[in-house]
């Protein structure tokens, strides 16, 4: 028989083009489907098949269409009457009218047609076989998938591979992954080997519905195969470690595929960018760009966004310049999302003025765009002016907008969401032309403001005083926008007596100015700082479940001391705290009263510290505030990375739920070790965090990279090292405690009568001095513990004002009751080291009269810690990196000596 397949495409284009049929489906009468299904069979007779001849029909096109428009009973009956009317459909026109019906649902017509293929001489084609396999596996049917397979074994196709690859795609894509082995076993015991799409097809649905090691061992199995995971793989599997946020397994796995695969282009380096991203290891994150280009590849706008998403997070705002600095040089073009995290960056450290310079480097009047891969907001998410631009797009798609339409666009609804939400009777219009730049914008709206509320007081309702407030935020003009507040306050609201006093303004200015802080939140060590926040506990309180639990190493140290008082307070950030305190030395009694669970340890033991810190098993915060003193720096870097190796090594692996590692260290890291002072040239001063180290040993150094290689092992483990200068703070333990040591030597002059005199020298006496407050320096601990915004950062840590000793040697004298008191121009300075030898009788006379604790005198005197520090010029770190990251605490350093000598006092140290 001679076969002649005949094509139906002139027909379906002519005067039967399913599109011009009426609209019928399988709801429709069988007459009409039937005479539908007549008409294109006689029109296919008559003008292809006249020859007498057997016909196979293709009409493929056709039941296509009758497919979408959901007509299956019609593709039925044009099946049925081309049979009775002698025409033989193909292959490919069962097919069709096969996948019709099982796409519309009729799932028993469907294997009826199936079983006609089978039984045919036709063999179905793999595209056949895959689109009905999706339908099924969409109705979760996987069990006819199983049997479509079954019957192809039975008939030994050669399709079959094929056929087994199809249904572990079918069976991964719904989550089926014990029937996706089991078909992997199958398909290998008939001796079928397994191709690199197979094995990335269980890569990436063990990515997606499997735990991570499933996943790891499928990618193991698929490096065994010699076969290279393809980008959807690398894809999948990414986003499964960000998601569980393995951060750490992630970089490893990237390396492993092999970072300098060009044909993956950058996607490779951009996911491990990524990694560093969301780790906010910002470091690490600036080192892996470098290599990136050093390695050949350039920077694309993801790689770009990617850091720019991390910089804004953390409002690195330099950062993000000398980011759009680069763009332009490389010739990328921001997008939206770029424009975004300069936006939120701003906005959230309330700067909007400055975002017209901010912004200069992009063309705002460009149409908005979203170029970057969506896997870079899977993680780091989209910021708010990304997600506000979406929504406008999306809903007002006729207008014709650019970046600046929609940034002013998103002040706009900021401010008059923050303003009248409480009013609902006011009637917004704020026309602004979108030429403006956005600091006139701003002014714009402030004006309106000032009348829209003068309009409130005239109709007698108080409103939302917030409103006043809410733009003064990002104008970042603090003394402006209470002086106005002040004015819009009362003609908002004036008071029944009418005018004030002048006497009222300062009053409601403060107040004012404490509400607007305290309605957003302000955070707790700026209140600290100000003394707003009383530390104290709750009285009656009830116990609280801890939600930190903060091991402090050397608890009684001057800093260790202030850790113990702060933590357990009701307003500590991340509290209820839990805390250990741990020290060498037997639980002192002014020490005693602090909540903390006292552990008894030497962390130079390593027996010891496993001993007394593995049990430790809640631990989710360390405080490593200790160190000890060798006569060598060589031996000071042994030993003291013994102590810190020992806790972490105790710790980390018993401790699951330990979140980040404070360590302080101090502003030797910038001018060498004791040993080494006169023998190098330190950095200039003021220091900033991120000068190189200096090339002698110091063991601060040997500590970070300590703490740094042990991090790295562990998944989300964060770490801050703090920098401290001269400390004003309380512990007679304490080998660095200058203020106790001035006491003392300020008692033993008292009491023998003689002068108080300076025991360092002129330049020290004269210069300008700075000083950290032991509190203070808690404080950013603990920030430093809390906030996301200073992970993985080293911090410089003092009060932020200066002094001078002759200033402070007069507070000193005042508060022993010593009326002589200086600096003697003659003579050499001979130094605390040198008076104080033969003094310890004279100690214990004052112990003993004023019945003080029972010390000796060189356990409250470091004399040489106090020559050092008063040898010559003050050398002192910059606080901007410290305050840019959100800490903003300060003291004032003449009230700080002044406490802490007070408290020495109180608790009997000195009379």
């Amino acid at each position: 028989m001679e076969a002649i397949l005949v094509q139906s495409t002139a027909s379906i284009s002519g005067s039967l083009n399913p599109n011009r049929l009426p609209v019928l489906s399988h709801q429709s009468q069988p007459s009409q489907n039937r005479a539908l299904a007549r008409k294109i069979v006689r029109t296919w007779k008559q003008e292809e098949c006249s020859r007498g001849k057997d016909c196979y029909v293709d009409c493929v096109p056709l039941i296509q269409s009758l497919s979408g428009q959901k007509m299956p009973h019609v593709a039925q009956e044009v099946l049925l009457v081309m049979k009775s009317e002698g025409l033989i459909p193909s292959n490919s026109t069962l097919s069709a009218v096969m996948l019709c019906h099982a796409k519309n649902g009729l799932l028993p017509q469907a294997e009826a047609i199936w079983d006609e293929i089978l039984n045919s001489s036709f063999v179905p084609s793999i595209q056949v076989v895959s689109e009905l396999f999706d339908v099924y596996g969409n109705v979760g049917s996987f069990g006819k998938v199983n049997e479509i397979v079954g019957q192809i074994r039975s008939r030994n196709l050669s399709l079959l591979p094929q056929i087994y690859s199809l249904a572990i795609s079918c069976f991964g894509k719904g989550g089926q992954l014990e029937l996706m082995e089991d078909a992997l076993k199958e398909m290998v015991s008939r001796g079928f080997p397994v191709d690199s799409a197979t094995g990335n097809v269980f890569i990436r649905y063990y990515s997606i519905f499997g735990s991570l090691t499933e996943m790891e061992t499928a990618y193991d199995r698929l490096k065994r195969s010699r076969f290279l995971i393809e980008e959807e793989g690398i894809r999948a599997m990414s986003l499964a470690y960000l998601k569980k946020r393995k951060f750490y397994s992630l970089a490893e796995f990237l390396k492993s595929v092999g970072l300098g695969r060009r044909n993956l282009g950058n996607l490779l380096w951009n996911l491990l960018l990524l990694s560093y991203a969301a780790n906010f290891k910002m470091k690490t994150l600036q080192r892996e760009f470098l290599r990136m280009v050093e390695a050949g590849f350039h920077p694309d706008l993801i790689t770009f966004n990617i850091r720019a998403l991390a910089f804004s997070r953390m409002s690195l705002l330099w950062d993000l310049h000398l980011t759009l600095e680069h763009m332009k040089h490389e010739k990328v073009v921001p997008d939206l999302v770029t424009c975004g995290c300069i936006v939120d960056a701003y906005l959230d450290r309330r700067l909007g003025r400055n975002l017209y310079f901010a912004l200069n480097k992009m063309n705002l009047d460009d149409s908005p765009v979203v170029l970057t891969d969506p896997f870079v907001f899977e993680v780091l998410g989209k910021g708010d002016f990304h997600a506000n631009s979406e929504a406008f797009l999306e809903f007002q798609k006729q207008k014709e907008w650019t970046y600046q339409k929609l940034i002013s666009a998103l002040l706009v609804q900021a401010v008059v969401y923050c303003h009248y939400c409480d009013m609902d009777d006011i009637s917004i219009s704020c026309n602004i032309d979108a030429s403006l730049n956005l600091s006139k914008l701003l002014n714009v709206m402030f004006t309106q403001t000032r009348s829209e509320l003068r309009e409130v007081r005239n109709k007698g309702k108080a409103g939302n005083m917030q409103s006043v407030l809410g733009l003064s935020l990002l104008t970042n003009d603090i003394s402006v926008s209470v002086e106005s507040s002040y004015d819009l306050f009362i003609e908002a609201f004036p008071l029944v007596n009418g005018d004030l006093n002048r006497l009222h303004r300062p009053l409601i200015c403060f107040l004012l100015l404490c509400w607007l802080f305290f309605s957003d939140d302000m955070s707790w060590w700026w209140a600290g700082a100000v003394g707003a926040a009383k530390k104290k506990f709750v009285e009656d309180e009830a116990p609280r479940t801890p939600q930190s639990v903060g091991l402090v190493i050397g608890v009684t140290g001057i800093v260790g001391n202030s850790l113990a008082e702060i933590l357990p307070l009701s307003d500590t950030p991340g509290g209820p705290w839990k805390v250990y305190g741990v020290a060498r030395c037997p639980r002192p009694n002014w020490n005693a009263d602090h909540p903390v669970e006292y552990i008894r340890c030497d962390v130079s033991d390593a027996d010891d510290a496993k001993a007394k810190l593995s049990p430790l098993t809640d631990v989710t915060h360390i405080f490593y505030v200790t160190w000890t003193n060798r006569s060598t720096e060589a031996e000071n870097c042994e030993a003291n990375a013994a102590m810190l190796r020992n806790v972490l090594s105790s710790v980390i692996p018993n401790a699951p739920n330990l979140k980040h590692i404070c360590l302080q260290t101090g502003a030797k890291h910038y001018i060498g070790s004791f040993e080494s002072w006169g023998k190098i040239q330190p950095h200039d001063s003021p220091f900033t965090e991120d000068l190189p180290r200096l090339d002698v040993p110091n063991f601060y150094y040997t500590l970070e990279d300590l703490l740094f290689e042990e991090v790295e092992k562990r998944e989300e483990l964060t770490w801050s090292v703090h920098r401290p200068d001269t400390i004003f703070g309380f512990s007679p333990y304490s080998m660095m405690n200058i203020v106790g040591s001035l006491c003392v030597y300020a008692a033993i002059c008292k009491h023998e009568g003689v002068a108080l005199r300076f025991p360092g020298t002129k330049a020290a006496w004269n210069c300008l001095s700075t000083a950290s407050d032991a509190d203070l320096i808690a404080e950013q601990h603990i920030w430093a513990a809390v906030d996301p915004y200073a992970r993985n950062e080293a911090f410089n840590i003092n009060n932020g004002d200066v002094f001078k000793w002759k200033q402070f040697w007069k507070v000193l004298a005042e508060n022993f009751g010593i009326e002589e008191f200086g600096f003697e121009e003659e003579g050499e300075v001979l130094g605390l080291q040198k008076l104080m030898e033969g003094k310890s009788g004279v100690w214990e006379e004052i112990v003993k009269e004023n019945q003080l604790v029972p010390t000796k005198l060189e356990e409250v005197g470091v004399w040489w810690f106090v020559d050092a520090v008063l040898s010559g010029e003050c050398m002192f770190g910059c606080m901007n990196k410290s305050k840019e990251h959100g800490f903003v605490g300060f003291r004032n350093s003449r009230n700080s000596l002044v406490t802490w000598i007070d408290k020495m006092k109180a608790y009997k140290i000195v009379p």
